[in-house]
């Protein structure tokens, strides 16, 4: 019998994201790529100074582990409080201000990547936390006691997308996370020290390079440099997690998996990242990311009618644009808007921007269903998307 060569272990959990940033990318991306590459050089030294690990940053958002709740809750404090301190000096169109959520639960480790109910939980709480706020679950503050002067609201059971069960949160107060004493630890590390100027790829909108790619991210241009993104993701994971078991429910997550990365290498697709239940993939042309995008639907219906347990909602969202390149991933407004049209689709759905219409309605074989404006969280204008027909 071959064993699982999954690790899983217990760990609290943060994820952070900076509320607004679309907006801000929509209306000054240099400065604000230069502003998320400082702060992402602080935030990384508070981690590993309350002992935890950075195991993910993307742009806008982080997520990182430590070995307590403690440990999480003091970073997320500091971090807010040396961020807070930052932005003071800051023009109010540059501030970032993030979003975090704390969750302690069970992490399943496969490499570099983590996954698991606790992963998708602290994003959750996240997106229940105002602008430069705390939000910790039930099994944090458990935790935590009277360990830490901070106060507390309670705000009750939350029922959250994608988990089966209510989650109970508590939100940590502002002037709390600012007031309260500092840690015992060593001193904060001071200001950000500026980075290397980030690569950008010329695009749509007439940016240019000083540099010229790398070949990673010069495998998936296109001659005029715009990339397209598909973003996939797999509704109703959790829940079926729940019901069928950790063993069964990761056989069909790594078989959804399997499939996804069959068919982006027969399109020639180029894989950023695949957090979770979901995918960021690159390609050089729209129509082959179209292609993928179908061909992707078609073989995850097989799949569910040959393993009823296993039938999953797959969503899809595309678009075409430049992105900035930092490290092997990539971000930008660009990124944002597949994202946000991703989240827009249904299981079984593929969503597509105007732009990648038009890039692909030369060929025959698609057929594109015109929806209503679509108003997206952190865009400034309502978007124009089609649903693509695969069936």
């Amino acid at each position: 019998m071959v064993r699982d060569a999954t690790e899983r272990r217990l760990a609290a959990i943060l994820h952070a994201d900076v509320s607004g940033y679309s907006l801000l990318m929509s209306e000054n991306e240099d400065a604000a790529v230069r502003a998320a590459t400082a702060y992402r050089e602080q935030i990384e030294l508070l981690v590993r100074q309350y002992r935890g690990r950075l195991v993910d940053f993307r742009g806008d958002e982080f997520l990182a582990e430590f070995p307590s709740a403690t440990d999480a809750v003091r970073c997320a404090v500091e971090i807010q409080r040396v961020l807070w301190a930052r932005n003071a000096g800051v023009d109010a169109e540059l501030r970032m201000e993030f979003r975090i959520g704390v969750h302690l639960g069970e992490l399943r480790i496969e490499g570099e990547r983590v996954f698991g109910d606790g992963v998708n939980i602290a994003s959750r709480l996240q997106r229940l936390a105002e602008a430069g706020g705390i939000c910790i679950s039930g099994a944090v503050y458990d935790q935590l006691g009277r360990k830490l002067d901070l106060e507390y609201e309670d705000l009750g059971q939350q029922t959250v997308k994608n988990i089966p069960a209510p989650v109970r949160a508590y939100r940590v107060g502002a002037l709390a996370a600012l007031e309260s004493p500092r840690a015992e630890q060593p001193d904060s590390p001071g200001p950000p020290v500026a980075s290397d100027p980030v690569e950008r790829r010329p695009g749509l909108f007439g940016r240019n390079s000083t540099e010229p790619p790398r070949p990673d991210i010069a495998a998936y241009a296109a001659r005029d440099g715009t990339a397209t993104l598909m973003f996939t993701d797999i509704t109703g994971f959790s829940a079926a997690t729940e019901r069928l078991g950790d063993e069964r429910g990761w056989q069909i997550l790594r078989a959804y998996k399997a499939i996804i990365r069959d068919q982006l290498a027969r399109q020639g697709g180029h894989e950023i990242d695949s957090p979770g239940d979901s995918f960021l993939i690159a390609f050089d042309s729209a129509r082959r990311a179209l292609l993928c995008a179908i061909s992707t639907q078609r073989a995850v219906a097989t799949y569910a009618e040959e393993n009823p347990d296993a039938a999953l909602g797959h969503s899809i969202g595309l678009h075409t644009g430049d992105v900035i390149a930092e490290e092997g991933k990539v971000f930008g407004r660009n990124v944002h808007l597949a994202a946000r049209i991703s989240s827009r689709a249904k299981g079984g759905e593929i969503l597509i921007s105007s732009i990648v219409k038009e890039l692909t309605e030369r060929a025959d074989d698609f057929h594109y269903r015109e929806m209503p404006e679509q108003h997206l969280p952190g865009m400034s204008q309502p978007l124009l998307l089609f649903e693509v027909k695969w069936d």
